[in-house]
């Protein structure tokens, strides 16, 4: 208790010899032993791969710009958007992926994922392959005003980059197309 006031005092006093900092006796030198330092090396899971890098150098090398962010414009953030989008639509399949499509009320294009883990059992799988939709659709120019949902199937998970980019390409562009075609027709 402090004498003066009658409160709980909760100084505590502290010897006034300053210690002197020691050398850790664990380390053989001041910054650890760094000949069998490892922080220097990368894992194998570290950073992207070379197959996974999605735009390549030569494109960025050229003065383009890299499309940037996934903005929420683009995207489908309701269930009750996607349920729209699997109640009434077009459909576009191969062995990859199936895509689907409906016009919107939207002046833009936007994108829903549906990568279920009977398509890629690992988180890192499905992750990639949300990866590549997401680029694939902002390297679109000219699509419609359609929300579009990308499902993937079981073999998609195991097919290099450049089959999982040319099958989207495909998909976004043929149902491009058919919205077109049925609007002038």
């Amino acid at each position: 208790m402090d004498h003066n006031s009658g409160r709980a005092c909760y100084e505590t006093h502290l010897p006034t010899k300053q210690y002197q900092a020691q050398p850790d006796p664990w380390l053989s030198s001041p910054y650890g032993n760094q000949e069998g330092s490892t922080s220097n090396r990368s894992t194998p899971r570290q950073g992207p791969s070379a197959v996974d890098t999605l735009i390549e150098r030569s494109e960025l090398d050229d003065g383009a710009v890299a499309p940037r962010g996934f903005s929420r414009l683009q995207r489908l953030t309701r269930p009750g958007e996607y349920g729209r989008v699997f109640g009434d639509s077009q459909r576009s399949s191969d062995r990859l992926f199936t895509v689907l499509a409906r016009k919107n009320d939207c002046s833009s294009p936007r994108l829903g994922l549906a990568i279920s883990k009977r398509a890629a059992k690992l988180a890192v799988q499905r992750n990639r392959l949300k990866r590549v939709a997401r680029e694939v659709f902002r390297l679109q120019v000219d699509l419609p005003a359609m929300d579009f949902v990308v499902l993937a199937r079981p073999e998609a998970k195991h097919a290099q980059l450049s089959e999982l980019r040319s099958s989207l390409e495909k998909h976004f562009d043929r149902l491009a197309r058919r919205s077109g075609s049925m609007s002038h027709g």
